[in-house]
């Protein structure tokens, strides 16, 4: 017995009293595209509903489930190549498994990596909870020359993820996201104001960008977990400061005596626990509130540019394009 076949899914009997729904990709392969794609499932059962974006790099989707009954999602095959994954889960934790491996947690505010050699992979929705996922599949030949650069210290989790990489094996590992710019670059591979050659530069900026801070993010896992308890606390409370007095001038020796910490463990400390140094923290806070006055604002270049510290518009405008990619001036007349 079937319970609803409907476009893309269909969801059938499981021996446990569970459901197993099995999703086909909603992707057009190697086309630029946006839109909206809302499966329903037959009322008693639940539903899925899903915003994707295709790009000639990865796919990327916002999906919300919802069931009456425990249910697992699994796709129809492992796929012909192999891929990377990355999880962000926006409300409530998720359940995977991938081949014969063990049930694993992927939690809210975490963003969790995997590659995937075509193994088959289930994904475990409990009964009347909603969960929704923001996901990006991105294929190996895009991904391995990224990483390739990367370092990391050995027997860290981000140094044995990379090991398994390499040999073609499974693997996933998670990082708990510090970085209020991580969640500007994922949201603006949903809200790309831009079409065409455009945005597919765009689309190709933020996810370059959501990458960096993922990789910044694993590698300095191992070392903050030899940090003291107190000295996190003293770094989450600068961190809280910076979030609301950003636009005020500030210092690494004025920071230090603020919060009575020295400045080299204030420099190092900072970055190992949120994987970017203060000044590009405050840095990248500015040019996220410079990007609202310009878009949705519609200040000018000119009146932007002092309110986040720039005596000169011109290298104000400088550094944005560095930020984001696109001028200020450009990004105004949207």
């Amino acid at each position: 017995m079937e319970f609803v076949r409907n476009g893309c899914m269909s969801i059938s009997p499981y021996p446990s009293e569970e459901k197993v729904v099995v999703t086909e990709s909603p992707f057009e392969k190697g086309k630029v595209s946006q839109g909206k794609l809302k499966l329903d499932a037959d009322p008693s059962e639940g539903s899925i509903d899903a915003e994707v974006v295709q790009h000639k790099h990865f796919s990327a989707v916002d999906i919300s489930v919802c069931f009456k009954h425990d249910v697992i999602l699994t796709p129809p095959s492992p796929g012909e190549t192999p891929h990377f994954g990355l999880a962000v889960m926006q409300s409530n934790s998720g359940t995977s498994r991938f081949a014969d491996g063990d049930w694993f947690d992927v939690y809210r505010g975490e963003g969790y990596l995997t590659y995937n050699p075509c193994v088959e992979e289930s994904h475990r929705v409990v009964a009347n909870v909603a969960l929704n996922v923001r996901y990006l599949e991105i294929p190996d030949h895009y991904m391995l020359p990224l990483l390739a650069e990367f370092s990391p210290d050995r027997n860290t989790p981000f140094w044995d993820f990379k090991e398994k990489v390499f040999r073609n094996d499974f693997g996933g590992i998670g990082a708990k996201i510090a970085m209020p710019e991580y969640h500007q670059a994922l949201n603006n591979i949903f809200n790309c104001q831009f079409n065409g050659p455009l945005g597919a530069m765009m689309l190709e900026g933020s996810i370059q960008q959501l990458l960096a801070m993922q990789f910044s993010m694993l590698g300095s896992q191992s070392p903050s977990e030899n940090i003291p308890t107190y000295n996190k606390e003293v770094f989450h409370a600068i961190r809280d400061y910076l979030n609301d007095t950003y636009l005020e001038v500030h210092s690494l020796f004025d920071l230090s005596r603020k919060f009575g910490i020295n400045q080299n463990k204030l420099k190092n400390g900072f970055r190992t626990v949120f994987g970017t140094p203060v000044i590009a923290y405050i840095f990248s806070l500015r040019m996220a509130h410079a990007r609202t006055l310009l878009y949705d604002m519609k200040m000018h270049v000119n009146e932007v540019a002092p309110i986040v510290g720039y005596r000169n518009a011109h290298h104000f405008s400088t550094a944005f394009k560095r930020q984001f990619g696109i001028s200020p001036s450009v990004l105004r007349r949207v």
